[in-house]
């Protein structure tokens, strides 16, 4: 991708948003209103608060209910919401937003910087342990310029700011005063979001009904109920009895057979917003070589685990970005595979098969290493046994231990006890997120479980989150891909597909890596399916 002035393309943003706004509030009456959708869920109902909660069925319903001043379209770019406009300060460490007069909440009051003000407040106030604080680190102070004007000043320049500015904005008038965790954000929560919630009843069932009043065109379906159910066979049953339209349950590639083969449904599949990858100790002396690192790196047949694993739903993976991300570098490939490679590097380091065992030995020492993962997935459990094939075949001895999470990250993760780790990690629209998994900082507390100790990555780094324009940002993250793929802190391994099958009645469905709702006030039923609802 060329890299484009970032400044620029986020002053354009709100004359792009605007005319995709005119074209949708013009094309709105040419689909029918009403019916209604059903998803199913397995998760339990957390509060209804976009400070606090970020997991689960209820941070699907928080984006339903709530706005932020910024939206991400299909391909990931900061478009104008809440607020009309923003600017950029020459320095970049002031950002001003200009919100649009007479958005009303669901309660029918008028949204005003104070609610911008609230929120942001409570994001960063320690005692709500919000999951969001972390990305508003550089925030020096926010301001209340009048009604509709809010100014975030900043310690230093951070250009992946705009990407913190989708967060839900509470209601300050209901709001202020009260716990983050009070009931009232269960039972009764309120936002500007195209949809309200109509009626709750606790580990049961949540009704949302379309806002009306939307300032960006009412949606088209008039109800979403969100039922929770307490086992998978009760969900699945449901779903293809066609008594449900979709279930949050994750498919894997033998469900979606199974969805495929349904006339109800119809079947969707899009790269979720990770990539699993094998986590390299560098703490511990066998894996500080990278040559061994590059070794083991080589034996492993990522398309070989796409496809026998996830049975083709996924790819593999060459860095730690999305893979329609800006950020990844052109010119880095796919992972090397090459056995016979990988066997010269190992007879480099000394390793060899002396007595005949089948295993590679040095010093009198087996070359055994132990792979880490959690219980309860299939796709791990499927991919590190076809890795600990590939790597036998060389002579490397892969021993496999599955715990259950909480064990695994109290006793082994966080403590950085082990060899290998295998996990997911993030591909967030915003490639700084990247800081909390290579930065140095990050080694002992942080989310860097590899690590990884080096001052150029550290650099580059810094230079992305500080850059003032989408070219010095795109630069030095794609010199960080060609950096962590020449290190190899880490072995990226592959891409997984999200699946999905949803009742064939609805259209308008256009999933992209933020999942299937982020359009969903654009899904609409055809009458003659919606009076077979009824």
């Amino acid at each position: 991708m060329k890299c484009r002035n970032y400044f620029f393309a986020l002053m354009v943003a709100a004359v792009i948003a605007a005319v995709l706004l005119c074209n949708r509030q013009d094309s709105h009456n040419t689909v029918p209103d009403g019916g209604r959708l059903v998803i199913g869920t397995s998760s339990d109902f957390e509060p209804f608060n976009p400070v606090i909660t970020c997991w689960s069925v209820s941070s699907w319903i928080n984006d339903i209910i709530y706005d932020g001043l910024v939206r991400l379209d299909r391909d990931n770019r900061p478009q104008p919401c809440l607020a009309s406009a923003w600017s950029v300060s020459s320095d970049g460490r002031i950002w001003t937003f200009l919100l649009r007069p007479g958005i009303l909440f669901h309660d029918g009051r008028e949204l005003t910087s104070k609610d911008v003000l609230f929120t942001y407040k409570s994001i960063l106030d320690p005692k709500n342990f919000s999951a969001w604080a972390a990305d508003l680190g550089e925030v020096d102070s926010v301001e209340s310029k009048g009604p509709y004007k809010v100014v975030f000043k900043l310690k230093t320049s951070f250009a992946p700011f705009i990407y913190a500015m989708r967060y839900g904005i509470l209601p300050a008038h209901l709001c202020a005063g009260r716990k983050l965790d009070d009931p009232i954000f269960t039972t009764c929560p309120v936002g500007t979001g195209r949809y309200r919630l109509e009626s709750f009843i606790p580990e049961k069932r949540a009704m949302l009904v379309a806002n009306d009043k939307y300032f960006r065109g009412r949606p088209h379906i008039d109800k979403i109920i969100f039922k929770r159910y307490q086992d998978l066979t009760a969900l699945w049953a449901e779903l293809e009895a066609g008594d449900i339209d979709w279930m949050d349950y994750g498919l894997t590639a033998e469900d979606f057979n199974r969805v495929k083969r349904n006339p109800h449904l119809r079947s969707y599949n899009y790269s979720r917003p990770y990539y699993y990858s094998l986590v390299f100790n560098m703490r511990r002396p066998l894996f500080q070589n990278l040559r061994l690192r590059q070794a083991i790196s080589m034996c492993i047949d990522r398309q070989a685990i796409v496809n026998k694993a996830l049975l083709g739903q996924g790819a593999v993976c060459r860095g730690p970005y999305s893979p329609a991300s800006w950020a990844n570098n052109p010119h880095v490939g796919e992972p090397a595979y090459n056995p016979p490679k990988a066997v010269k590097l190992l007879c480099s380091l000394g390793w060899g098969d002396t007595d005949g065992d089948g295993i590679l030995d040095k010093n009198g020492r087996e070359l055994a290493i132990t792979l880490l993962y959690d219980k309860g997935n299939d796709i791990k459990d499927k991919s590190a046994l076809l890795i600990q094939q590939q790597l036998a075949e060389v002579g490397i001895k892969l021993n496999i231990v599955c715990l259950d999470v909480s064990v695994l990250i109290n006793n082994y993760m966080m403590p950085r006890n082990f060899d290998i780790l295998f996990i997911e990690a993030i591909t967030a629209p915003d490639p700084s997120v990247i800081y909390r998994t290579f930065h140095s900082s990050q080694t002992n507390d942080g989310l860097n479980f590899s690590s990884y100790n080096n001052l150029q990555a550290d650099k580059l780094i810094m230079a992305g989150r500080r850059a003032k324009n989408e070219e010095d940002c795109c630069n030095a993250y794609r010199a960080l891909h060609r950096l962590l793929a020449d290190d190899l802190p880490v072995a990226f391994l592959f891409h997984l597909n999200e699946l999905v099958g949803i009742n064939r009645y609805f259209k308008g469905i256009s999933p992209c890596d933020q999942g299937v709702i982020w359009n969903i006030e654009e899904w609409y039923i055809p009458e003659r399916y919606q009076t077979k609802q009824q």
